[in-house]
C-alpha cells in the first residue's frame, strides 16, 4: 500500500487503485464502491491522478454470479461473465467516469487471475473454447469500458503466452478501431534486464511506433528483488521502458524514492 506521504512526492503523478472484482460486488445488482472511494478521495486530498484497475478471473471474481468456471475463474466466453461484469463496469463510469482526476482504466473481465490476458491453464480443453471466443470475450470487455468511460483512457495488458498469442493482435485491431487515441496497451514484466527482442517487449515496442499510447508495469521492486529485476535501480527498468516508446510506468512503493 502506499503511503500519503509516498503519493506526495513530487516525482509520482498518481496512483493504480487495485480491487478484486468480489469486494465491489457482493450480489446481483448490489454494488459496494467503499474500498474505491477511500484512495479515490486521497487522490483528490493531495491532488493526484488515479487509475481504476478491477482484478478479475481466479480468487477475484464473486462465485454468485455462477455459470461456467474453470480453475477458478469464470470462463471468459462465459454469458453470466458479460453480464455482471458489465454491469459493475457501468456503476464504475456513472461514479468515476467525469471525474478529471481519472487518468485510466484497465480493460479486465476475461483474465485469468488479476488484469493480463495471460490464458488459464488447460482452457482450449474446456468445452466452447475457440479462439474466436476468446477474441468475441474481449471485445466485449472493451465495448463495456468504452460505453462506460468515454472520455477515459482504456488500458489493455497483454499476454503473448500460448494461446493468446494467436489472437492478440486481432484483439488490439478492435480495441484501436472502438477507442481510437484513448486505446493504451501495457506489459506488466518491465525490467531492467528485459531482453529488446523478447516477444511481449517486441510487440509493445512496434505498436507505440504505431502511435499507440503504451506504458509497463514494473515485474517486481528492483530494492526487494535485484536478481529478478536485474538491478538494485528502479530507473535502469524504466530507462528500457522509454526506449520502447512507454510514457508511464507503475512502479511498487518500495521503488518510489528511487524516481528520478
Amino acid at each position: 500500500i502506499i503511503s500519503d506521504e509516498q503519493l506526495k512526492l513530487p516525482q509520482v503523478a498518481g496512483l493504480t487503485i487495485r480491487a478484486r472484482w468480489a469486494w465491489l460486488h457482493p450480489g446481483d445488482g448490489q454494488f459496494d464502491l467503499a474500498f474505491l472511494d477511500t484512495h479515490v478521495e486521497r487522490c483528490r486530498r493531495l491532488g493526484k491522478r488515479y487509475k481504476i484497475l478491477i482484478m478479475t478471473g481466479a480468487n477475484c471474481s464473486p462465485e454468485w454470479i455462477g455459470g461456467a468456471w474453470h480453475r477458478g475463474a469464470p470462463v471468459p466466453w462465459s454469458p453470466e461473465l458479460a453480464k455482471h461484469y458489465g454491469a459493475l463496469v457501468a456503476e464504475l463510469g456513472k461514479k468515476y467516469g467525469g471525474d478529471p482526476l481519472l487518468a485510466g482504466v484497465h480493460i479486465t473481465g476475461p483474465t485469468f487471475p488479476s488484469a493480463e490476458m495471460h490464458p488459464a491453464p488447460g482452457i482450449e480443453s474446456v468445452a466452447g473454447y475457440s479462439d474466436a471466443a476468446m477474441i468475441a470475450a474481449w471485445s466485449a470487455a472493451i465495448d463495456a469500458y468504452a460505453a462506460a468511460f468515454p472520455e477515459t483512457a482504456c488500458i489493455l495488458s497483454i499476454s503473448v503466452r500460448p494461446p493468446a498469442v494467436r489472437y492478440l493482435a486481432q484483439v488490439v485491431e478492435y480495441g484501436n478501431a472502438k477507442l481510437g487515441k484513448r486505446f493504451t496497451l501495457e506489459h506488466n514484466a518491465l525490467k531492467s534486464s528485459t531482453h529488446p527482442n523478447a516477444p511481449h517487449h517486441v510487440f509493445i515496442a512496434s505498436q507505440a511506433k504505431l502511435g499507440v499510447r503504451v506504458g509497463f508495469e514494473m515485474v517486481c521492486a528492483a530494492a526487494n528483488a535485484p536478481g529478478r529485476f536485474g538491478s538494485r535501480e528502479v530507473m535502469d527498468g524504466i530507462a528500457r521502458g522509454k526506449a520502447a516508446g512507454g510514457v508511464y510506468f507503475d512502479v511498487y512503493p518500495p521503488d518510489l524514492k528511487s524516481l528520478r
